[in-house]
């Protein structure tokens, strides 16, 4: 009997495809200034500049999309991985951090351990005790603190230094970024500079601000009514139903294929319709727009009255971390008191 070999897998779930063509799209976005721009520069004097700015304006706004579109999928590849080898998904992080313009297992730590192990109190650093109005000038003051909050070396040197294959595996991305980016700059710096770093910034501005529109005004302590659900086909289908927003919060290791049907069954029910949106424009300038704004109350943990830096579950002070817990259980193995640590 012939001994065949292992049938190559690639993809983790089949629902993957739509991924890997979203991800071929955003590479596209980054890439193509860089094909129909002329010259070193981007500008030349073989096109007029109107056409030039006009061009420059439309692959700009296409970048932004195709980026914004990367965060979703790097939002479920943080959850479960893409691809079905880990050689496999290391070749998917270095696409994906050009699509996004960040080493992309960075997500891990702001979302997977700090937002969802912290989601509902002021210890999140995306959490909505920071949105004071339900408003557009709120949302951009609320994005502005949260990429502040999310900015903690300190902290996250400490969660990285318990997890040393991450901290691999995020040096490597940032190299293999660093050196994209040197290449793109010799290949043409303005339009670096002009469409590839704004798009970076402005997609990952929208990419925070989501949370806050997610979870702005809801009830985090609730099981059902944490979070604003949008459940238009058109929206999900280009964000791998990032929209069903509450059943992936309760159930992290729920395929994103999965969580339309898993709403459907187990949630609309039971859940005020005001948190179920068909439409997310629509919902966002209802909301936020200038006849939406209004002061907004957070119904988690109050804000602490210093709120830079914030305590994280990997912060040794924080009486959920590892080292807080080791501390008391071996206090209380010798019949001692802990050691006082200073309030979270």
């Amino acid at each position: 009997m012939k001994h065949r070999p292992p049938e190559f897998k690639l993809l983790g779930h089949p629902a993957e495809r739509r991924t890997l063509g979203l991800l071929t799209l955003g590479l596209i976005g980054v890439l193509l200034p860089y094909a129909l721009l002329p010259g070193p520069t981007a500008w030349s004097s073989d096109w007029s500049s109107a056409w030039s700015l006009g061009w420059s304006i439309a692959l700009l706004g296409l970048q932004v999309i195709g980026s914004y579109i990367g965060n979703g999928i790097n939002h479920n590849h943080s959850h479960r991985p893409t691809l079905a080898t880990r050689a496999q998904n290391r070749v998917f992080n270095g696409a994906l951090s050009l699509v996004v313009g960040y080493p992309v297992s960075v997500l891990k730590i702001i979302h997977g351990l700090n937002h969802h192990g912290e989601f509902g109190t002021n210890r999140d650093w995306s959490g909505t005790h920071q949105l004071d109005q339900k408003s557009f000038g709120g949302l951009l003051r609320y994005t502005l603190r949260a990429f502040r909050s999310m900015n903690q070396p300190e902290a996250k040197a400490r969660e990285l230094s318990l997890r040393p294959a991450l901290q691999s595996e995020i040096r490597r991305e940032s190299r293999v970024l660093l050196l994209i980016v040197a290449i793109l700059l010799l290949a043409s710096p303005l339009t670096f500079l002009t469409i590839t770093l704004p798009a970076w910034v402005i997609s990952n501005f929208a990419a925070v601000m989501i949370n806050a529109i997610q979870h702005g005004g809801c009830d985090l302590q609730s099981s059902t009514n944490h979070s604003v659900n949008f459940t238009g086909r058109f929206y999900n289908f280009w964000l791998c139903n990032n929209g069903y927003h509450t059943w992936h919060h309760d159930h992290t290791d729920a395929h994103w294929s999965d969580l339309p049907a898993r709403h459907r069954e187990h949630l609309d029910a039971h859940m005020p319709t005001e948190l179920n949106q068909a439409n997310f424009l629509s919902y966002l300038f209802r909301e936020y727009g200038p006849r939406g704004s209004r002061p907004i109350r957070d119904l988690s943990t109050s804000p602490p009255p210093k709120a830079w830096p914030v305590p994280t579950e990997f912060d040794p002070t924080h009486p959920n971390s590892s080292a807080q817990a080791h501390l008391i259980h071996a206090s209380n193995h010798l019949g001692s008191s802990p050691p006082t640590q200073p309030p979270p």
